[in-house]
């Protein structure tokens, strides 16, 4: 099984991901690890990507999704996935995956974005927003503004209506 979260940073992705991978025995995959040295070379440039970076950086994402996959029976991926056209280019080489739009209030983004300390801030997250299409209308979405009886209210709706009843509270044996 493999469980695709996006949207944009400070929503809780990662937060999200490590639950999974502690609550229900998911592999982690952060596909921000894999970003380009060219990616890396904007972020520091405060620049955005253009769509040739994001679809090579993609290409690869597939490649080392596959690979995960491969090793373990449950993996969760977590990247921004900002335009329509990657998430289309993931749903193609994974057509079996559930995507999931991580979304939480602009005060709480702002909040968890001060506490990281890292280069995504405010403004750049900003620049992001500005060029990031819509969620796609088919992929379920999880609020991640509460806490973790939140989520797993949120995920046991989503493991039943995706026909996973074997996923129940604490680790998949």
């Amino acid at each position: 099984m493999l469980i695709i979260l996006y949207g944009p940073p400070g929503v809780g992705k990662n937060y999200v991901s490590e639950w999974l991978a502690r609550t229900y025995d998911f592999y982690f995959y952060d596909a921000d690890i894999h970003l380009t040295d060219e990616m890396r070379q904007c972020i520091q440039n405060k620049q955005p990507f253009t769509q040739p970076m994001r679809d090579h950086f993609f290409t690869e994402v597939i490649s080392h999704t596959q690979h995960y996959l491969n090793q373990y029976p449950h993996v969760v991926m977590a990247q921004a996935i900002s335009q329509k056209k990657n998430r289309e280019q993931l749903h193609n080489a994974f057509p079996d995956a559930h995507f999931v739009h991580i979304t939480t209030s602009r005060r709480l983004q702002l909040k968890r974005l001060a506490v990281r300390g890292d280069w995504v801030t405010p403004d750049w997250v900003d620049k992001l927003l500005a060029v990031q299409e819509p969620a796609n209308k088919e992929h379920d979405q999880v609020e991640n503004s509460q806490d973790q009886i939140s989520l797993e209210q949120q995920f046991t709706r989503l493991f039943r209506q995706w026909g996973c009843l074997q996923y129940k509270v604490g680790p998949v044996k």
